[in-house]
């Protein structure tokens, strides 16, 4: 009898073990592991390679653990995968002059936002990590600001039309073309290719006379709008 006892406790203890592990593996979760939780996921992983060994597992416990071992790693892989991910995102940022930027720069300098934006809504980082891929995305804000604030009519400025005339008025703005976004005269967005046309080197602008001859005589505001990455910004002048 004291053997069947011992024997049917050790069978409780092994199956108490097991259930334990299994609960442990269960307070994870692969789209939300963080950083945080690597220790006690190798810890996990630790203690069920050693419950492997174990002898008096059943055929299905053993199973089991085998499973839940491969589940634990997927979840240990997870947390290397996004720290690795993390790492890359924060040193993406390119250096760029904001004086002469290029097509290029505004393509990293995508490329690193949408990086550091996908970090930002993934629940597998922790709180302290989002606060500084914000402050990334903040310094890549910033670069957007430096870029627009260089941005300027370079020609047209004070430019003059004569009503009746049959020729156009044009404008150039120093900003990349590729963020070129709108034209608005006194608050008003023209219609290209009906109103104006647009084309590279830097942005050039040109009113055409059939829209020009619906202005009143007097001054009026022209804005060229650009979009560099989110965030608005305007080369205006007068004519």
């Amino acid at each position: 009898q004291e053997n069947i006892d011992r024997l049917q406790q050790v069978v409780e203890d092994t199956a108490a073990e097991v259930k334990a592990l299994e609960d442990t593996l269960a307070g994870y979760d692969k789209d939300t592991v963080k950083s945080t939780d690597e220790a006690a996921v190798d810890q996990l992983i630790d203690d069920l390679t050693a419950k492997l060994d174990d002898a008096n597992l059943s055929a299905e416990q053993k199973t089991d653990l085998t499973e839940a071992l491969a589940d634990a790693e997927e979840l240990a892989d997870k947390i290397d995968e996004d720290k690795v991910a993390l790492e890359d995102a924060k040193y993406s940022i390119p250096a760029v002059d904001t004086d002469n930027t290029t097509d290029s720069d505004i393509e990293n300098l995508e490329k690193a936002e949408e990086k550091l934006e996908s970090i930002l809504n993934d629940d597998n980082y922790t709180t302290e990590e989002k606060a500084e891929v914000q402050n990334k995305l903040d310094e890549i804000k910033d670069i957007a600001d430096e870029i627009g604030s260089t941005y300027v009519i370079t020609h047209g400025a004070d430019g003059k039309w004569t009503k009746g005339s049959s020729k156009t008025l044009g404008f150039t703005a120093n900003g990349l073309f590729k963020l070129f976004k709108e034209v608005r005269v006194d608050g008003n967005v023209l219609v290209k290719d009906t109103d104006y046309t647009a084309i590279s080197g830097s942005t050039i602008v040109t009113l055409k006379q059939s829209y020009l001859d619906t202005l009143s005589v007097g001054k009026h505001k022209l804005e060229v709008f650009y979009d560099i990455l989110g965030e608005e910004h305007i080369a205006d002048c007068e004519f």
